[in-house]
Formats: structure tokens, sequence, C-alpha cells
């Protein structure tokens, strides 16, 4: 074996030992829903229609049909599952380590003739290639965008990056055939990773960068013939070797426009991406000028680039999400922005004898650009994420870099790759350190509130955390503390109401919805809120003001069938069935394939008494989603409970609950109370009091409503006296 494909090997070997242990880790609840948990097309897995909707949707604000495309084969291979996204995450990363190693071997292995002039490679650039490659795999910053299934659109599209810069530089030291081949796969590698994250768009930039080094290109066309036309003055011209004079100027000109025209194809698709990225983000993701001023983003920006550079060389107090400040410190912005003026002006002066420095730098600073915040897009100051691909131009400044001075200096050869090891090592603790926030919710934003200061959007989230491991009296500290820092947050607002809902605490919750409506007037999510605050008005029985509010999300998003099915829904209480089926058919046209329009239907159907046509509808509801444990929940109770004896069914009632608590992995208490009534309908009395007292326990736990629990316990007294559970879900009374 070769000592490249060794070191291939060893370094993704490595990679992977690192990163494996993620595989023990969940879902996450930021952004993991919509890129994977509650996405039914991701989660149908590889289906024409599928397909059709990863190049069409701008779903998460982003064109990006190939990350989709891997997620949706993510749940063909394995099924919605953390541990299987996770294994993929740190495969990809381990190959883009490899890929990265080769890149650097690639672009060093021309040796420009010693009598040019060029800038030539470093002598020696294997160990340098592998440094880079190595800290690429190991440094912490790095975290995030592997341990992260949505961030799955960050090693794909580096991927893709990286295999186009190969095949570019294969393309720019390769001669005959093989050229222009070679172009092409660039060019389509590139487009591949534009259609995995649009962060790309800076590539063809980089492709001039390896052009000026390591690859020579710009010294090889300057050393070209190029005459220029009449007598030149002495000394504004260079001599050639036939002694025709050339100007400097008119030589750049000619050997930068050769080197441009042959990345207008790539520019094309820069400006492309650059186009749908906006339409995508347009849709409310992108921030006004009036929320967020010019000033502030010209502020923020060299800030930004400054706190990369020393979480780089300091990678302490990484969190998921790091807040935007109110505002920006006159002396941190002119103390970022002058030292990233010190350090351009350094590379600049030492790029003839270190022209590394001057790539490296320029390569950081360029495809950093697009997520700098010019175009402000979400409400995040930074992101770990954001330096996957960046992070290589400080990579390869320090590899080359310190080799130089190890040369310069004379120093002993030992303390060079003992130095490199003992770094390697540090920044593998504290990226094993880091993987361990990501085990779970809790753990991932605890720690971001404890790393930064004012951080509402990592109290939210810390909040929906403890309130998902039934915690509601902590995540409702969270939420209130949350408000108080940003008062003006709607996601602060709905999480709150969410939580006083469920914990009966329904005036609450009718504030905090009104509030969030109030605060999101015309955001993509303005929809959803109405339909939140439709449905607590029809809870208080407030059905004429529900049905106006959903009228109102049905007009914000007319494309979306949940507002119909909820609309539905209340005009069956207002016993208006006519105009309630025609919604919930309008709901079955416009999401096909979802079971929730015709659960609630045959709900609609059960309250007009027409039992037998619900009982078909709620079969064909669980025949779209025969694992939907809300569904086979209702209906187990329909066929447990039904007044009339020709709807019941025990067998398959007990069945169907039996099925649903295993879904539910026996922690839901409605689902535990219908069991009850299946085992009570059987005659599994001494089983259903079991069930029922779990039931009541698991509800009174999670802090549920007090009428809600008193019905289970006179479900309990029935089966302790040997009596089944009978109910009319016509009058919605017990009997």
């Amino acid at each position: 074996m070769s000592r490249s494909r060794l070191i291939a090997l060893l370094l993704a070997l490595v990679t992977l030992a690192v990163y494996l242990p993620a595989v023990r880790n969940g879902f996450i609840v930021y952004d993991d829903g919509d890129y994977m948990t509650q996405n039914e097309m991701v989660q149908a897995g590889l289906t024409p229609a599928g397909i059709k909707w990863a190049f069409t949707t701008f779903d998460s604000a982003n064109w990006h049909p190939l990350t989709w495309l891997s997620l949706m084969s993510d749940c063909e291979l394995f099924g919605v599952n953390a541990a299987g996204s996770h294994f993929v995450n740190a495969l990809f990363h381990a190959v883009n380590t490899v890929l990265l190693f080769a890149l650097w071997l690639q672009l060093t292995r021309r040796q420009t003739e010693p009598d040019t002039g060029a800038l030539p490679p470093p002598p020696d650039a294997f160990w340098p290639a592998a440094f880079i490659a190595a800290l690429f795999a190991l440094h912490p910053l790095h975290v995030e965008s592997v341990a992260w299934v949505a961030e799955r659109k960050d090693v794909l599209s580096a991927f893709f990056g990286l295999l186009a810069l190969l095949c570019y530089a294969r393309y720019a030291t390769s001669e005959g055939c093989r050229l222009s081949c070679a172009y092409w796969l660039a060019l389509v590698f590139f487009a591949c990773g534009l259609m995995s994250k649009p962060m790309l768009v800076t590539l063809p930039f980089v492709m001039l960068l390896l052009d000026y080094w390591p690859l020579g290109r710009w010294d090889a066309l300057a050393r070209t013939t190029l005459p220029h036309p009449g007598p030149l003055p002495l000394g504004e011209g260079e001599l050639s070797s036939d002694g025709l004079r050339c100007q400097r100027p008119y030589w750049f000109i000619a050997r930068m426009r050769i080197l441009l025209w042959e990345k207008i194809p790539f520019f094309l698709l820069t400006v492309g991406s650059c186009i749908v990225t906006w339409f995508a983000q347009n849709t409310g993701a992108v921030r006004t000028l009036r929320q967020v001023p010019l000033i502030y983003r010209l502020e923020n920006a060299p800030v930004a680039v400054a706190i990369y550079l020393i979480k780089m060389i300091w990678p302490a107090r990484l969190a998921v999400i790091y807040p935007m400040p109110q505002s920006i410190p006159s002396a941190v912005f002119m103390a970022s922005l002058a030292t990233l003026i010190f350090i351009t002006v350094a590379v600049w002066l030492a790029r003839k004898k270190n022209p590394y420095l001057l790539v490296g730098w320029l390569w950081f600073l360029g495809t950093l650009v697009p997520v700098l915040g010019l175009v402000k897009v979400g409400d995040a100051a930074m992101a770990d994420r954001y330096t996957y691909i960046p992070s290589i131009g400080i990579f390869l400044a320090v590899a080359f870099g310190a080799q130089a001075m190890a040369r310069r200096r004379a120093l002993p050869k030992f303390l060079l790759p003992a130095t490199a090891v003992v770094l390697l090592a540090a920044l593998t603790l504290v990226t094993e350190r880091q993987l361990q926030f990501w085990r779970d919710d809790e753990a991932l934003f605890k720690h971001a509130v404890d790393v930064t200061t004012d951080n509402a959007d990592a109290e939210i989230n810390y909040g929906v955390a403890l309130e998902n491991e039934g915690r509601r009296v902590e995540a409702r500290e969270q939420y209130q503390r949350a408000e108080r820092l940003a008062n003006s947050s709607y996601m602060a607002h709905v999480d709150y109401g969410d939580l006083l809902l469920e914990m009966g605490e329904t005036n609450g919750a009718f504030q905090e919805f009104q509030q969030a409506v109030q605060l999101a007037p015309n955001l993509p999510i303005s929809s959803e809120l109405h339909d939140r605050l439709g449905s607590v008005l029809a809870g208080m029985g407030q059905f004429a003001e529900a049905t106006n509010e959903f009228y109102e999300a049905i007009r914000l998003d007319p494309m979306s069938g949940w507002p119909h099915l909820l609309l539905g829904s209340a005009l069956a209480a207002r016993n208006e069935f006519a105009e309630a089926t025609n919604e919930f058919s309008k709901a079955i046209n416009l999401g096909p394939g979802d079971p929730a329009p015709l659960v609630e239907w045959g709900k609609a159907l059960l309250q007009q008494g027409r039992d037998a046509e619900a009982m078909q509808i709620l079969a064909e509801a669980m025949q779209l989603n025969p694992d939907n444990y809300q569904t086979l929940t209702f209906i187990a109770r329909v066929l447990a409970s039904d007044e009339h004896s020709a709807i019941r069914d025990d067998a398959t009632a007990l069945a169907l609950a039996e099925k649903a608590d295993a879904l539910s992995a026996g922690g839901q208490p409605l689902v535990k109370d219908v069991l009850g009534m299946a085992y009570a309908e059987t005659g599994q009395f001494d089983e259903a009091q079991k069930a029922a007292s779990d039931a009541i326990n698991l509800a009174t736990a999670a802090g549920m409503k007090t009428e809600t629990i008193a019905a289970m316990q006179e479900r309990l007294r029935l089966y302790e006296k040997h009596e089944p559970w009978r109910e009319s879900f016509l009058l919605r009374a017990a009997k």
C-alpha cells in the first residue's frame, strides 16, 4: 500500500472513530422536524412524488433538492432512524476528509521549472496536506455540521464541492483529452454542490485563488508573449524572449481574461443559484432593512469574522445558537475591523515568499461572504456550521506556514510532528466533549444557555426539551424567561401557549397565541398561528370566532390542507355538516397522503350518528398510515366503547390499542386510557384496571386537565365493578 493510501485510510478511520459515537444520539427539536421527523415527504422515502417535491419545493426557505433526496435515501434504508442518519453524516465527513487530502496532493503535484520565476508549491507538500485534512476532520467547530441531521446539507455540499475542486485541479494540471472531461465533471459536481447548499456560490473565486497558488497559472500565463502595438517608453514594459515589449497591465488583463473565461459556466451557475436562493428565502426568512438595518449588518460582518477566527484558534464556548446582540459596541467593531485589515495587509506583503498565507486568508474570507449576514436570514449572529468550508483556508495557511517556519529556523525534525500530534490530540478531546452535548435536546440547549448570554432562542428550545420530558413546571419557567428576554419573539409566545393549552389553561393559551398572531402578521408561519388561535377558540366554544381565524389561515396559505381540516371540525361542531364535509374534501385533495382529514371526517360522521359510514372512512385513514398511533387510538376507542353493539369489535379494538401503546413507547396517557377500554371490552378487567391506573398516573404527571383525569378515574371505578365503558359519539356523553 502506498504512503498516500495508507494516510488516507488512517484519516478516514480516525474520523469515523471520533464521530461514530454520534449514532447513539437522537434527533433534536431544532430543524430536525422540518428535515426529517415531521416531514412526511422525506419519511416516505424515494418516491416519484417525493422526488418531484424535492426539486420544486422551497421548504425550509431553501432550494436544495439533493439534500432532500439524501435524507429520503436515509428513510429508504433505515426508516426514520436517527442512528442511520448520524452514521451517514459521519461517513460523509470521513469521505470529505480523504477528498481534502487528495485535493492538496493533486494541487501540489505540478512542480514549476526553477528558472521561470513562478510561485512554486512547497518542496514536500505531503505532510502539510495530511495535516490540513486532519485539522478538518478533528476541529470542534465541525461538530455541528456532522452531529446534526438537519445539517446533512453541509457535509453533502462539501462532498460535491471538494469533488469539483479535485476535478478542477486535474483539469488545470493535465494535458490532452482528460482535460475537458475533468473540466465538465468539475462543473457537474459544482452544480450538485449548489443543489445541496447554496453556500458554495463563491467556489469559482476559490478556483481563481488556486490558479494563483499552488497551481501557478497566473505566472504561467504572464510568461506567454503578448505583444503590445506601438513603442513603449523605457521602464513601462517587459522585454519578452522574442524582443517584443509588453505592458504589465496589458499582461494582467490578458491573463485574467483567459482564467475568467474558462470559469464563465461556473459563474453562471453561481448567479442562477443566487437568484433561486433569493426567491426561496424571500418567503419570510430574509430580514428586511427595517428589521435589521444595513449599518448593523456592516458592523456585524467583521465582528463575526473575528469571532470565527478566535474560535478556530481557541474552540471554547461553542453553542448551537448564538444570539444576535441588540447593538455592537464601537470598540468591538473597530478592534475587529483593525485586526482583519492588519492580517490582510500582512499576508499581502508576504505573498511573494509565502503565497499560501494570502490564498488561505482569502479562501477563509471569500467563502464566509455568503453567511456574514449582509443578506440577513434568520436571527442568529453566526453559526459554527458556517466554518465547514471556510476553515480549510486557515488550515492550509497554518500547515504550510508551520512547515516553512520549521525550515527557515532549522528547528529539530521531531518538533513539528510532535507539536502536530499534541494539537490534534487536544482538538480530538474537545471534539469528543462537544459531541456529548448533542446527545439530546436538554444537554444541547442547556449548554447553549450556559455559554451565551440573553439567548432567547436557546431558552425557548431548552423549554421545549424540558416539556418533551414531562418537566412542565421547569419548561414554563424557561418560556417565561424567553419572553422577558425577547417579548417580540412570536415563537416564545407560541411554545408557551402550547404548554398552557396542554396544562388546561385555555385563557392563558389564548392570550399567548393572540400575541403571536400580532407579532407575525405576514410571515410564512402566520397561517399556522391563526390555526392555533382558532383551535383554542373552538375549544372555548367560540366557534364563530374560530371559523374566522381558519378562513384567515386559508387566505394566508391557500395551498395548505390543515386550515381546511380545522375549519371542517369547527363547522361540524356547529352542526353545519354539509359545509364541514366540503372542507374535509378540500383538505384531502391538498394532502392526499395525510390521514388526519379522514379521521376528522369520520368524527363528524359519528357526531351525526352515521357510525357505519364513519368506520369506513376511519379504515381508509388507517390504511394511509397504519403506524399513526393517534389514528389507531381513536379507532380502537370507537370499536371498544361505541354504544351500538354492531360497531363494537373487541378483538380488533384490543389489537389496535396494543399496537398504539407499543408505537408510543407506553408513555401516552390517552393511549393507556383506550387500552383500558379495550381490555374491559374483552373482559380482561384486571388488565383494564392496570391500564387505567397507568393512564391516570401519566396524565397527572403531565399536568393534564382535571376533567380529563376525572373521566379516567370514572372509568377505573367501572372496571373495578367489572363493567365496560360505553359512550355515544353523537352526544359526547358517557352512559
